[in-house]
């Protein structure tokens, strides 16, 4: 059953008071004595205990904006009974005053993901240091494990992950990462359910080429110096348990049909497959609409999206109107292809909304919701959905002829 009621939670109200009193004041604390904790790993063990495993740096300098300039890191991790316990378990090793009032990252491995994070929420949520703006990641493999991988670009991991998910929010809409504020709300609201980045890593194979990987290399690192963090596709929550993943492309399309994909690149064939381009739009818009007959519920979903082609591989006369249309067709179908595979996963893999159509129906047919909420997890699977995808393509950069013959 799906329902949308509010649940009391003191906590988020007081959160806010809290970062304001506590928020830029060290008190008597020296800053040398102070481990800034910039992320934090959470896992379930095989025993069932808690493990933390964060990320610190003890400044040494300050930039114009109060933000650390020069820094000593520290990796720590420790077990406990519950996340509190794990928590101050973290002293008997850390030889700094740990705070995380500059925590980033919160990191969740997918066991503890699946065993359900209300847990989490429910402690950071009480804590007085964490902030809303911290961006939650899942990671298939242990919290543990990524963050003791070594940076690869960057002077450590921390600036490595928030770089990656800084310019694919702006630039590519195949990741999502969700901060804890609204997964708080979401939780205590029991919404439709959400998303949020996965994160991992891989063996890199090519050699590259950083001031920290050589620094890592000279200290002796062994074969893991080769792996790489990367962010690509997301995990799904309803409530708060992980269900499942998504894909970069299936993510796209969620971001979609909930209207937060401002930009992104989408890759299609047309010409019977002979020809293909890779389209970026810059714009895009989403409409919901529900329609009732009876017991039989159905859903239209249109998409609009203007953009340009930023790739094209074809000997075809780009500028005829006709090859434009073509290739609009071919862009319009692709999305409509993406859009089919996630409501499919959805239906038929999840079997559970995390897409937002009972919270629709709530919204907006609240008299409809009273007759069929209780039943709603029953009736998803069988509804209906239409789609109509229209993309534009601005032509006004394209060429006619390539500058190399």
């Amino acid at each position: 059953m799906v329902g949308y009621e509010k649940k009391i939670f003191y906590a988020v109200n007081n959160n806010y008071t809290n970062l304001i009193i506590n928020t830029g004041c060290w008190g008597r604390t020296e800053l040398s004595d102070l481990g800034l904790v910039t992320a934090t790993g959470i896992d379930l063990e095989p025993d069932g205990n808690i493990r933390i495993t964060v990320i610190s740096i003890t400044p040494t300098g300050f930039g114009a904006k109060g933000e650390p300039e020069k820094s000593n890191s520290w990796i720590g991790t420790a077990t406990g009974k519950t996340l509190a316990d794990a928590k101050n378990n973290l002293n008997e090793t850390a030889t700094k005053n740990l705070a995380w009032f500059h925590n980033r990252f919160i990191i969740i491995g997918e066991n503890f993901a699946k065993h359900g994070i209300g847990d989490i929420i429910d402690h950071l949520s009480r804590g007085r240091q964490f902030r809303y703006e911290n961006k939650v990641l899942i990671t298939p493999t242990t919290a543990y494990d990524m963050l003791t991988i070594p940076a690869d670009v960057e002077k450590n991991l921390v600036l490595e992950i928030e770089g990656i998910v800084n310019s694919m929010k702006e630039e590519w809409s195949k990741v999502y990462v969700e901060n804890f504020k609204n997964i708080l709300v979401n939780y205590c609201e029991k919404k439709s359910g959400f998303i949020t980045g996965r994160i991992h890593y891989f063996k890199n194979e090519n050699t590259t080429i950083s001031t920290s990987r050589g620094d890592f290399n000279e200290a002796g690192s062994g074969e893991r110096q080769q792996y790489v963090a990367a962010i690509k596709g997301s995990g799904v929550f309803m409530d708060e348990k992980l269900i499942g993943w998504i894909d970069g492309d299936e993510t796209q399309a969620y971001m979609l049909i909930k209207g937060k994909a401002r930009n992104g690149v989408i890759t299609s064939r047309y010409n019977d497959g002979k020809d293909s381009l890779s389209y970026v739009f810059k714009r895009s818009k989403s409409k919901m609409k529900a329609e009732f007959d009876g017991n039989k519920i159905s859903f239209n979903i249109d998409i609009k999206m203007t953009g340009r082609i930023e790739v094209l591989y074809t000997e075809q006369n780009i500028l005829k109107e006709e090859e434009i249309n073509k290739m609009e067709e071919a862009v319009s179908e692709t999305v409509k292809h993406n859009l089919e595979k996630l409501i499919k996963k959805a239906q038929e893999e999840f079997e559970v909304d995390f897409l937002g159509f009972g919270e629709y129906i709530f919204r907006r047919h609240p008299k409809r919701w009273k007759e069929i909420g209780d039943r709603w997890d029953e009736i998803f699977p069988y509804i209906e959905v239409k789609y109509n995808t229209q993309a534009k393509i601005d032509n006004s950069g394209i060429i006619s002829k390539l500058v190399i013959n």
